[in-house]
């Protein structure tokens, strides 16, 4: 690069902790804190000017297939005044802890939300720091999804798939209008009921009395569609008032509780996950 340039090049990491906090750091003779990084040597590519300058500055190795690339960036270069540093930045996981080496005098692991008293460089406030941001809350939300997805958990759901739809599928289709009426009128003839206008048989199923249910719900029943979702309530209400339904009641309630159970002490558990 020339070196009067009035743009400095470099490349700039993001390496955050498990409770959100990114680290900067802060050279000798300087009073600025910046991201960890540096500029390029030839030949190197962004990650590898990374990789040696996290290894020089802090005594960490770079874990190069974790890096994401944030974006680019350009804002007023501290150390250089009248410059501006335009920097590649990359999300990054390091293995080792980070300390103070070579041209850098001291590091602090920072709260994004809560670093306004710090001095912090315009490119890392204003710049970087509002990404790190969104990118630190879909990390969090994949480690969260990763914590959820294991066997055990996904053998609970599937328990309760198998439990829950097969038996509420029928009330839903019956909350269908035209569906509904022709599901409820084909099961009263199934089951030997008068779907006529002037008799009901009073047909048992599942020890529910169904012929008053079935009663007048033929006529205009097509024209009155609009009623089934209505009429699926009441029958999922009865049907859940059978020892049937109540054994099938308590199955589902048991296995959401187990479901929220161990839900809960896999977000619990420590460590988090990279």
């Amino acid at each position: 690069m020339d070196s009067g340039s009035t743009v400095i090049y470099i490349v700039a990491a993001v390496i955050a902790d498990d409770e959100g906090r990114i680290l900067v750091v802060r050279k000798r003779g300087s009073l600025i804190f910046i991201q960890p990084g540096g500029k390029r040597e030839r030949g190197e590519t962004a990650l590898q000017t990374l990789e040696r300058e996290l290894y020089e500055e802090l005594g960490v190795r770079m874990e190069v297939a974790t890096a994401e690339h944030l974006g680019a960036f350009r804002d007023h270069a501290v150390h250089e005044p009248g410059k501006q540093v335009h920097a590649e930045t990359y999300a990054v996981a390091v293995d080792g802890l980070p300390v103070a080496s070579a041209e850098i005098e001291e590091i602090r692991w920072v709260d994004p939300d809560d670093c306004a008293d710090l001095p912090l460089a315009p490119l890392s406030r204003h710049r970087i720091f509002p990404v790190a941001m969104r990118w630190l809350k879909d990390r969090a939300v994949k480690r969260r999804k990763a914590r959820l997805d294991e066997p055990g958990m996904r053998n609970i759901t599937f328990a309760l798939r198998c439990v829950l739809w097969p038996v509420l599928l029928p009330f839903i289709l019956i909350a269908v209008p035209i569906v509904g009426n022709v599901i409820v009128i084909t099961a009263a003839r199934s089951l030997g009921c008068n779907t006529g206008e002037d008799a009901i048989h009073p047909c048992t199923f599942a020890v529910w009395q169904v012929g008053d249910f079935i009663g007048g719900y033929t006529i205009g029943s097509f024209l009155g569609g609009m009623l089934n979702p209505a009429l699926a309530a009441v029958a999922l209400f009865a049907f859940v008032k059978t020892w049937i339904g109540a054994a099938w009641l308590l199955a589902v309630g048991s296995l959401v509780a187990v479901r929220r159970i161990r839900r809960r002490r896999l977000l619990a558990a420590q460590p988090l996950p990279k």
